[in-house]
């Protein structure tokens, strides 16, 4: 069940889930202590009483950035799907069309994530004249993948 937080603070929960690897969340963690408000919409994903993973977004305007963590244990059951899926769908209840994740450079998993995110109908944003090939060879770039609900 995914339950929306408000107000948003971080806890341990969000310190195991998403601090044990922020560079695969786009918060700067590094100087939250437990309590702190976090900035954005926040949903987390409960089964049986247990945190399995977040879902965030930033709204500016007519746009929003989007990220999705889910616990290691977790990975490859469908959990990150199902935040995604919530994540579109609030955003769209509320007339925001235009969903962007960036996956950072520094992130181990960025390949396996974009194409994730690509088999969701989201298209990477290629830098110019930059090849789709070469922006997989290349961990240099920190880059954006944007949907149009």
């Amino acid at each position: 069940m995914l339950i929306n937080e408000c107000p948003a603070l971080w806890c341990n929960n969000k310190q195991n889930i998403i601090g044990t690897y922020p560079e695969r969340f786009n918060l700067y963690v590094d100087n939250l202590n437990i309590g702190d408000a976090v900035h954005g919409l926040w949903w987390r994903l409960e089964e049986k009483g247990d945190v399995v993973g977040y879902g965030w977004a930033e709204i500016n305007g007519d746009k929003a950035e989007i990220s999705i963590a889910v616990s290691m244990p977790q990975q490859g059951k469908g959990k990150g799907t199902q935040i995604l899926t919530h994540l579109e769908n609030e955003l769209f209840n509320r007339n925001i069309f235009k969903i962007k994740a960036k996956i950072k450079s520094n992130n181990p998993e960025r390949l396996v994530i974009i194409d994730w995110l690509q088999k969701h109908g989201y298209t990477l944003i290629l830098p110019p004249g930059w090849s789709e090939q070469l922006l997989r060879q290349t961990l240099l770039l920190t880059v954006d993948l944007v949907k149009e609900l």
